[in-house]
């Protein structure tokens, strides 16, 4: 049986969030490029077709997405999002333009105007919607009637019963949205999908996927970075690999103050032994001559990707595993059309990436399923290339690390005291090198900032802000400027969008 459900991609950020969603509500779904989808259509028999958004506009002969219209004659139900819901109106006869009155970029009211649309049962008239779009439609298709509205938009969403046609402007994937499961929900009945996904399913497939892909008798290296994602992929091929799976552990010289401790006790509940690779010396070599945030990523990937050709030579075999979730795929523009929003070290690298489509809650939920500790279930994440991304505006030199090192284990300490640890899904910690002006034992002091930035998530893909108490935030700026080159403390409460998790 195929997937129920095709996600079109048009470039959008979130796309593979549909995909989750449809997964988190039990539905086989696929995501493929236009053309892609164009051709399924010929193939298979699906019961609906969502239109993701993207970054192009309809209005631009150039860029606009090209979407196959034979979506429109395939007797099926189709759900338009953001750009989908734009291409669906101007395809129609609609008209969509460009207002800077109706610009929405973030958290907004919606108010849902027809309460017998199928879309919205069990959705109150008035919620909150995540939207980010230029583009306005402005005037309906025929046989269109407008379903919701916002105070800035005046069309958010609109039906065509007739063509069994649904679309919005905001983004239903996304968990700022509140009822949007509920839309997407109520979209899976309307196209008579039924469940046919679970994680034990996901298991089976992953295992299944990876020993077609590596030859019987290969070993297989797995770079494993002792976060979720790495330790979920050991737990789950060391059952099948045993000892043809070689889990290495590169130290980059970026990591934080215990880390390489908690990586040998999630390699312990993988039930995986670790080769460990010390690789300091070089990787802070190049670090410490680049300041650009994109390059330090860029050299760091190179720097990675050698290492595991190295490792490929030392054990004798071409086949390499590592954690790749969407959103590093997404954010490295290698997924779909979507822009490149900054270079992870593990997209682009010639590897096998069972989680690749996966978000970090489902990884979280194979995590649970797997029946690993809460401490690896639950762990905060930490970029690959570490502490070199949390060094803003001056080189990342081993003085410079060891400063922000220090920072982050204090802030790490003062936190978990506090108790507030599980309100926060990530804690970031950096050294921005601005100097500014200071006053230490009553004489001037130039020195450094460090900025706090705490956000809440579920999936990566969005985040909001944590405003840390009071209290905290005292004891964070009296703890971290007792180091002699740091005179102030700066906090980050900036959602995703605009701002990204990390500051590099």
């Amino acid at each position: 049986m195929g997937p129920q459900i095709i996600v079109v991609d048009l470039g959008g950020q979130y796309t593979r969030l549909i995909a989750r969603k449809i997964r988190e509500l039990g539905v086989r779904s696929v995501v493929l490029s236009a053309e892609a989808a164009g051709e399924a259509l010929a193939s298979c028999k699906p019961k609906g077709i969502i239109l993701s958004g993207g970054w192009a506009s309809v209005r631009d002969t150039d860029d606009a997405p090209d979407v196959p219209e034979a979506i429109l004659t395939a007797g099926i139900p189709v759900l338009g999002v953001c750009l989908g819901m734009q291409w669906l109106a101007k395809k129609l006869g609609g008209v969509v333009e460009s207002w800077a009155s109706q610009r929405e970029y973030g958290v907004y009211d919606f108010k849902c105007m027809v309460a017998s649309d199928p879309l919205f049962q069990g959705v109150p008239e008035k919620s909150l919607v995540r939207l980010s779009h230029g583009d306005s439609v402005t005037v309906l298709p025929v046989g269109a009637y407008r379903s919701g509205m916002t105070k800035d938009c005046g069309i958010a969403s609109f039906t065509i019963p007739d063509k069994q046609i649904f679309a919005v402007q905001f983004h239903p994937e996304c968990t700022e949205t509140d009822h949007g499961s509920q839309m997407l929900k109520n979209f899976l009945e309307i196209c008579g999908a039924v469940p046919d996904w679970n994680p034990e399913c996901l298991v089976a497939q992953i295992r299944s996927e990876v020993l077609a892909a590596v030859p019987k008798g290969a070993k297989l290296i797995h770079l494993f970075s002792g976060g979720v994602d790495s330790t979920v992929i050991a737990k789950l091929l060391e059952p099948v690999f045993q000892d043809r799976l070689v889990c290495a552990f590169i130290d980059t010289g970026s990591l934080r103050e215990g880390e390489f401790m908690e990586v040998r006790r999630n390699a312990v509940a993988a039930g995986c032994s670790l080769h460990y690779f010390e690789a300091k010396r070089e990787f802070v070599a190049v670090m410490s001559g680049l300041i650009d945030g994109e390059a330090r990523r860029i050299a760091f990937q190179e720097m990675y990707r050698n290492k595991m050709e190295e490792f490929k030579d030392i054990f004798k075999t071409q086949y390499a595993t590592q954690g790749t979730l969407a959103t590093d795929l997404i954010e490295s523009g290698q997924e779909g059309g979507a822009a490149l929003i900054k270079t992870h070290h593990n997209a682009g690298v010639d590897s096998i990436n069972p989680l690749r489509s996966l978000f970090k809650d489902e990884v979280r939920d194979v995590a649970r399923f797997l029946g690993l500790p809460d401490f690896v279930s639950e762990r905060m994440p930490f970029p690959g290339p570490g502490l070199f991304v949390r060094i803003v505006g001056i080189p990342a030199t081993e003085e410079t690390l060891n400063i922000v090192r220090s920072a982050d284990a204090c802030s790490r300490g003062i936190i978990r005291a506090a108790g507030i640890e599980h309100e926060i899904s990530q804690l970031v910690v950096a050294l921005v090198g601005v100097p500014t002006t200071g006053v230490k034992g009553d004489a001037r002091s130039v020195g450094y900032a460090i900025v706090v930035r705490a956000v809440r998530s579920v999936d990566f893909m969005t985040a909001r802000g944590y405003e840390l108490p009071s209290g905290v935030r005292r004891s964070l700026i009296t703890a971290l400027t007792r180091d002699p080159q740091i005179v102030r403390v700066w906090f980050d409460e900036g959602d995703k969008p605009c701002a990204t998790i990390e500051l590099m």
